[in-house]
């Protein structure tokens, strides 16, 4: 591939863009996580509104996940 003339490199480019996606995504989510009017609603239906950044819900999702497997070996359980 042929150096970028400007010196635009496409996949940093995209991951720049990735980055910049998720911290997007993060601070929106957390903006709502944390909206008084949001978390009365939250209450009133009883779920628990727990926020985590992107780092800390991949962290979260590999143990929950963990878990599971370990669970669904425990109890032997089957997909037929």
């Amino acid at each position: 591939m042929k150096p970028d003339p400007v010196g635009c490199d496409p996949l940093s480019s995209a991951r720049d863009v990735e980055n910049q996606a998720v911290r997007y995504i993060d601070d929106n989510i957390k903006k709502i996580c944390n909206d008084s009017d949001f978390l009365k609603l939250m209450a009133s239906i009883h779920p628990p509104v727990m926020y985590l950044g992107s780092d800390d819900f991949g962290k979260f999702m590999k143990q929950a996940t963990a878990g599971y497997a370990k669970l669904i070996k425990d109890l032997n359980i089957t997909i037929d």
